[in-house]
């Protein structure tokens, strides 16, 4: 989503910005996938009565498919997983815990990943 209002006379901006890289880990017949997203606040403050005005906005920066049958510990380690991370530097890596999650999640832990379920 494309935030362009411009800034109101009267009014001042803040903006936060907030990364988060999703992993839904694939088993035998459905592979692993892994996206990025960006999510955007935007706080227009009006600088005399105090008035907020807000906008949204979520963004996909990537999105990959590994490998069918790409082992676990591959996973963690993976191009696709780097290149995710690079495209958001500092962000919240989350897994799905379904399924093998939880023993996945353990792999990501040990690369200092600090996931959370």
């Amino acid at each position: 989503m494309e935030l362009t209002q411009e800034v109101p006379e009267g009014y001042r901006r803040e903006e936060e910005r907030a990364f988060v890289l999703a992993a839904d880990l694939g088993q035998s017949t459905d592979p692993t996938a892994i996206a990025v997203l960006e999510h955007r606040k935007i706080f227009d403050h009006h600088v005399s009565a105090g008035a907020l005005r807000s906008q949204n906005g979520l963004n996909v920066r990537h999105l990959a498919r590994l490998p069918l049958g790409l082992a676990y510990p591959r996973c963690a380690g993976s191009d696709d997983a780097d290149v995710a991370q690079a495209d958001c530097g500092r962000c919240e890596l989350i897994i799905d815990e379904t399924g093998v999650g939880r023993a996945v999640a353990d792999i990501f832990d040990s690369t200092g990943s600090n996931p959370r379920a």
